[in-house]
């Protein structure tokens, strides 16, 4: 049950904030296809994992990825399919089955769609559905109000310069701007920038992407990835990424600030992935008179990524005779040796500890069903980039006299997406 939400204060967090992580990209490929997550650094490394039974991209420009914090899941579209799939597991688990995507209704009309980006904050300040953005072939682009597995589309059209075709789109939850990538015929590129809220089919401003260096042409694109914490636009032509230095609004200037290739299949869709520095450290314990709960454990609800609103801190499978619950939290990374406070594990967040206290009714049966999960909306704060924060749980049971237990600790790093 979600108890209440923590509202520390982003600009005190922020005064702590260290430089922001490693960046890695995730995409679907061509022809396979296949979800590919590429590191942008050292050599350009990559790992792979095969969606079961989605189908090859539908056309040339078709298709799209998109990160989606809350669920902790890319989605994906071979143009008229789109699912929700599981980056980190190495299976491409679905989280969300393949469906027939949303099309514009214009009757007569080849569609497909060309480009996914998600918008973690959903609209500012709000604490609604996240938003997906998806464009098609002929124009338009379309903000689906997504509710986990269920989306809604809401439909506009883009004026599109005579030849060219919408191939990718990415967005920036800081500064509220979409960027819509546009290719030609001709093979020439272009970047538009709209509002993120409103009129997101009204371009503000437009750039022209150049290539990495001189001895390297850039192709039509067919993905864009945008990174909120360092305010970099990744542009792909499906072999190289290039990155770009995103001139704050409204501007559209772009400086080339490096570029990845790959071989093999190549991307048509393209997403940033937050970077998931999370450890666990240490194990639960109990002691009487609560129950024995060997599952009892600390653990992270979505992703703590600049906008997510529906982030959380979890307590799972506490003693049924819990009377407080508490959280403990730090500003650094869990201490492996901790420090020892009498109870029945040592306290391993950093210290000095932010602690809350919620009162519980115990429930009559003997067991571990207590669940608590504090959300965290986190804010679209680019100065929580790389701030490291650590927590535990620790609870105290009914008794005379009373038991208590105390979680693993667990660390993690605000990120964007």
């Amino acid at each position: 049950m979600n108890i209440k939400y923590f509202t520390l204060a982003a600009s005190a967090l922020a005064a702590f904030a260290c430089t922001a992580v490693a960046q890695e990209l995730v995409g679907i490929t061509k022809t396979s296809p296949t979800v590919v997550v590429q590191q942008f650094s050292g050599n350009c490394a990559y790992k792979r994992c095969v969606p079961a039974s989605f189908e090859t991209q539908v056309v040339t420009h078709a298709g799209g990825s998109a990160y989606d914090s809350r669920i902790q899941g890319t989605w994906i579209t071979n143009g008229l399919l789109l699912a929700n799939v599981d980056p980190w597991g190495g299976n491409c688990q679905y989280i969300c089955k393949p469906v027939k995507i949303p099309l514009p209704p214009v009757p007569g009309t080849k569609m497909f769609a060309t480009g996914l980006a998600f918008c973690d904050s959903g609209a500012l300040n709000s604490t609604g559905p996240g938003y997906l953005f998806v464009s098609y072939n002929n124009g338009y682009i379309a903000r689906m109000d997504v509710s986990r597995c269920t989306v809604k589309p809401k439909f506009c059209k883009v004026t599109v310069p005579t030849g060219y075709t919408i191939a990718g789109l990415a967005t920036d939850d800081v500064n509220r701007r979409l960027f819509i990538g546009m290719t030609s015929v001709q093979g020439g590129n272009l970047i538009f920038v709209s509002d993120l809220d409103k009129n997101w089919c009204q371009p503000l401003c437009k750039a022209q992407p150049t290539a990495c260096s001189s001895t390297q042409s850039l192709g039509p694109l067919t993905g864009l990835a945008f990174d909120p914490c360092r305010q970099m636009l990744y542009v792909t032509d499906g072999v190289f990424t290039t990155r770009y230095v995103v001139a704050s609004k409204p501007s559209c200037q772009l400086k080339v600030a490096g570029c990845c290739k790959r071989s093999g299949d190549p991307f048509t869709g393209l997403c940033f992935l937050p970077h998931r520095d999370i450890h666990n450290v240490g194990k639960s314990c109990t002691i009487p008179k609560c129950e024995a709960c060997p599952t009892m454990r600390a653990e992270l609800s979505g992703d703590p990524v600049l906008g997510n609103p529906y982030f959380g801190l979890a307590l799972r499978n506490a003693p049924n005779k819990t009377t407080t619950a508490i959280l403990a939290a730090g500003i650094g990374a869990c201490n492996p040796i901790g420090v020892g406070l009498g109870f029945c594990e040592t306290i391993k967040i950093a210290l000095p500890p932010i602690t809350i206290f919620y009162a519980m009714a115990p429930i009559a049966t003997a067991g571990c069903n207590r669940n608590i999960t504090l959300g965290w909306q986190v804010p679209t704060n680019q100065g929580l980039c790389g701030l490291k924060v650590s927590f535990q749980w620790l609870v105290v049971c009914q008794g005379n006299p009373t038991g208590h237990g105390v979680t693993n600790c667990i660390d993690f790093t605000f990120s964007g997406s």
